[in-house]
C-alpha cells in the first residue's frame, strides 16, 4: 500500500477529533447571572460584535490546523559486545562494594548503591539472554566448522574455568598464542650497518596463564611464556579487600607486574591496536618488575592513580631499564567521558626515578618489528641514576580514536655531559564496522574489543553482517638516541595496520610499516599476526 493511503486515515480521524472538540467547547455556555443588567450599551454590542466576530476567525483557524506530533527516536540498543562490557563493570563493581560492607553496617547510600548495581545487572543479562536467543534461531547448522569450533571452545573454557566452595576460590586458567609472518627489504646500507631482517614466521607469544581470587580477598596472577621472549612475566598477589580502609582507599599489588609507565607499555598485548607499541614506549618504558604497588581509581573512575616500589630489575627484551632501586607512578584522568565510552578524552602522566644496575644503561629500539634487528642503539652508558618522565593522551569519538605519548629519559652521566633521549608517537584508528574502542577506567587503559557481529563463515570483505569487526590504523613514530657524544641514532617509522576482529577471542592483524634510519638508510616491513586470546 503506499505510504500516502496509509497516513489519510491518520489524518482524517485527527481533523474529525479537533472539530468534535471545537464542537464541544462551543455547547458549553457560561451561567448568567440574574441580578446582572443583560442589555448592554449600543457601543459595547458593537465591540462585542466585533470581538466575538474576531474570536470566531481565530477559532476556526486553529481547528484547521492539525498538529502531528513527532515521535522521539528510540535509543540505541546495546550491542552484545558493548553489553558484555557493561556486566563486567558493574559485576566487579557490585563485589568491590559487597566486599568494603562485608564486616560492617553498610550506610544507606551504599544500600541504595547495591540495589541500583542489582537492578542494573539483572536488566543487562535480560538483554544479553533476548540477544543470545535470537543469535541461537539463526545459528548454523551444528555440522559446521563454525559450529563444532564455537562447541570445542565453550567445553575448553568450561574446563579452565574453576569456583570451588561457593567464591572462596576462583581459578581461571588459558593459553594465549600469537603468530607472527614477517616480510622485509632493507637498503644495503642498513643491511651492512645492522644487519638483514628475519624473514619468516615466528611464535611470538605462548603465553600460559592462570588468574582468579583467592579466600574471596585477594586475586592472583601467574604467567609464563613460551615465545621468543620466553620467561616469567606476571606473578603477583593483589589485596582487594583485606580491610575496609585499604579498600576503600587503593589496592596493593606484591610480586612482578608491570610498573605504571605509559599508556601503550600498561596496556595488554592483546589488545593494542599495532603488532608492537610504539618505538619510544618500547625503547624507553619500564616493564616488568619485581616490588609492591598501590593502585586506586578515584571519583567514580573519573581519576586513576598508581606507584610502585621496585628493585633488582633486570634488562629483558620487554624491560629496557634495569634498576636497583626505582620509583615510578602514574597519574590519568578522563576530563570527557559519555555515552558509555563512545566519547571520552583521556590524559596522564608517568614519571620513574631509577638506579641502573652495574652503573650503566642501554637504549635500543627495533622498527616496530619484533623480528627486526636493532636500528637505534646507544651502547652501554655509564650513568649514576636515571628519570623518565612522560605525557599521554588520549580521545574516542563513536568509531574514530587517536592516542598519542611523548617520553623522555635523562640520564644522569657527568663524563657524558648528561644526555636526554626522548621519542613520541600518535597513532590513530577507525572501526568500519561501528564499534568503539573499550576502555576500562578501573586499569585506565584500552581494553579487549568484543565485536558487534561474530564471523559465521563466507567472504567477510563482501559481507554486510556476521563478518566480525575491522578497523583500520595509522600511526607516526619517533625516536632520537642521539646527544652529544652519544650517537646512537634517530629512527622514524610510519605504519598503518588492519585489524580483522573474527570474534572476541580470535584476531588477525596486517600491519605495513616504513621505517626511516636517519642519515643511514631506509626499510619497508611487511607483518602479519594471529591471535588467539580466550
Amino acid at each position: 500500500m503506499p505510504r500516502c493511503a496509509r497516513t489519510t486515515p491518520v489524518l482524517l480521524a485527527a481533523l474529525l477529533f479537533s472539530f468534535n472538540l471545537f464542537a464541544a467547547e462551543q455547547s458549553i455556555e457560561p451561567e448568567s447571572d440574574a441580578s446582572a443588567d443583560t442589555t448592554p450599551p449600543e457601543s459595547a454590542t458593537e465591540e462585542s460584535a466585533e470581538a466575538t466576530e474576531k474570536s470566531a476567525e481565530e477559532k476556526d483557524r486553529k481547528s484547521s490546523t492539525v498538529v502531528v506530533a513527532v515521535p522521539e527516536a528510540p535509543p540505541r540498543q546495546l550491542t552484545h559486545g558493548e553489553i558484555t562490557r557493561e556486566l563486567e563493570l558493574r559485576r566487579r563493581a557490585l563485589e568491590d562494594l559487597l566486599l568494603r560492607t562485608r564486616d560492617k553496617t553498610a550506610t544507606q547510600e551504599e544500600l541504595e548503591q547495591i540495589h541500583d548495581l542489582v537492578t542494573e545487572i539483572a536488566d543487562l543479562e535480560h538483554q544479553l539472554e533476548q540477544i543470545e536467543a535470537q543469535e541461537r534461531r539463526y545459528a548454523p547448522d551444528d555440522r559446521t566448522v563454525q559450529a563444532r569450533w564455537s562447541r570445542f571452545r565453550m567445553a575448553f573454557q568450561d574446563i579452565t574455568n574453576w569456583d570451588i566452595d561457593d567464591g572462596m576460590f576462583r581459578i581461571r586458567a588459558g593459553l594465549r598464542i600469537q603468530v607472527d609472518t614477517t616480510l622485509g627489504k632493507e637498503d644495503s646500507a642498513i643491511k651492512a650497518a645492522v644487519g638483514s631482517i628475519d624473514t619468516g614466521t615466528e611464535l611470538r607469544r605462548a603465553r600460559v596463564f592462570a588468574q582468579g581470587r583467592l579466600f574471596r580477598k585477594m586475586d592472583f596472577n601467574v604467567s609464563y611464556d613460551f615465545g621468543v621472549d620466553n620467561g616469567l612475566k606476571d606473578a603477583f598477589l593483589e589485596g582487594v579487600g583485606v580491610k575496609d580502609w585499604v579498600s576503600d582507599h587503593f589496592r596493593w599489588r606484591i610480586g612482578k607486574f608491570q610498573e605504571p609507565f605509559s599508556l601503550a607499555r600498561s596496556s595488554s598485548a592483546n589488545n593494542v591496536a599495532f603488532m608492537e607499541i610504539g618505538l619510544p614506549a618500547d625503547a624507553l618504558a619500564p616493564g616488568r618488575n619485581i616490588g609492591i604497588m598501590f593502585r586506586h581509581p578515584e571519583k567514580a573512575n573519573r581519576v586513576f592513580w598508581a606507584g610502585s616500589f621496585t628493585t633488582n630489575s633486570q634488562d629483558t627484551a620487554d624491560n629496557p631499564n634495569n634498576s636497583n632501586i626505582t620509583l615510578t607512578g602514574r597519574v590519568t584522568g578522563l576530563p570527557v567521558f559519555a555515552d558509555n565510552g563512545r566519547r571520552l578524552v583521556h590524559v596522564g602522566a608517568s614519571y620513574s626515578r631509577r638506579r641502573p644496575t652495574g652503573e650503566d644503561v642501554r637504549y635500543r629500539a627495533r622498527p616496530e618489528a619484533r623480528f627486526a634487528p636493532f636500528y637505534a642503539d646507544t651502547g652501554n652508558i655509564a650513568a649514576d641514576t636515571v628519570q623518565l618522565s612522560g605525557f599521554e593522551a588520549a580521545a574516542v569519538s563513536g568509531s574514530n580514536w587517536i592516542q598519542g605519548e611523548w617520553i623522555q629519559s635523562k640520564v644522569d652521566a657527568s663524563a657524558l655531559a648528561d644526555p636526554r633521549f626522548d621519542g613520541i608517537y600518535i597513532e590513530v584508528g577507525r572501526f568500519l564496522t561501528g564499534e568503539t574502542r573499550f576502555y576500562d577506567p578501573t586499569q585506565a587503559v584500552f581494553g579487549r574489543l568484543r565485536p558487534n557481529s561474530i564471523y559465521k563463515g563466507g567472504n567477510p570483505f563482501r559481507k554486510t553482517e556476521d563478518r566480525g569487526a575491522f578497523e583500520i590504523t595509522a600511526r607516526f613514530s619517533t625516536i632520537n638516541l642521539n646527544d652529544g657524544m652519544i650517537q646512537g641514532g634517530e629512527l622514524r617509522d610510519l605504519s598503518l595496520g588492519l585489524n580483522w576482529y573474527i570474534d572476541e577471542v580470535n584476531r588477525v592483524m596486517l600491519n605495513y610499516v616504513h621505517s626511516d634510519l636517519r642519515n643511514v638508510g631506509k626499510a619497508n616491513l611487511i607483518l602479519l599476526r594471529y591471535q588467539f586470546n580466550p
